[in-house]
């Protein structure tokens, strides 16, 4: 975490590292694979299991864009940040604290800043 101190306009500013998901569980009892050689209908493979996997992976990413997790992180990641700095450092105790996401992945945070 990277941070600046500007004494002129008294703010702490801090460029947080990117925001990921650490893991896509996908409960393995909800998928049920039918016999790949004798289904006429619908015939799937082993593959079309591992290709399901990987494209939940992403609408769970698209999901949590969607539903504000990126801008709740953003949030409170800027909340503790002030009150560790206003906590800790009676130096910065008047002083504005800001936080920039270093994102790859948009929130709606960002995509409306980008406007």
């Amino acid at each position: 975490i990277l941070q600046k101190i500007n004494d002129i306009t008294k703010t702490v500013t801090f460029d947080i590292p990117e925001i990921y998901r650490l893991s896509h569980t996908i409960d393995d009892k909800s998928l049920k694979y039918f016999d790949e050689e004798t289904n006429i209908f619908n015939p799937i493979s082993i593959k079309d299991g591992d290709k399901f996997r990987a494209d939940h992976k992403k609408d769970a990413e698209q999901q949590d864009i969607e539903d504000g997790v990126l801008d709740y992180v953003h949030t409170k990641t800027q909340e503790k940040m002030e009150m560790i700095v206003h906590a800790k450092f009676d130096t910065y105790k008047d002083y504005k604290v800001k936080c920039n996401l270093q994102n790859k992945i948009p929130s709606k945070i960002n995509q409306k800043q980008a406007l």
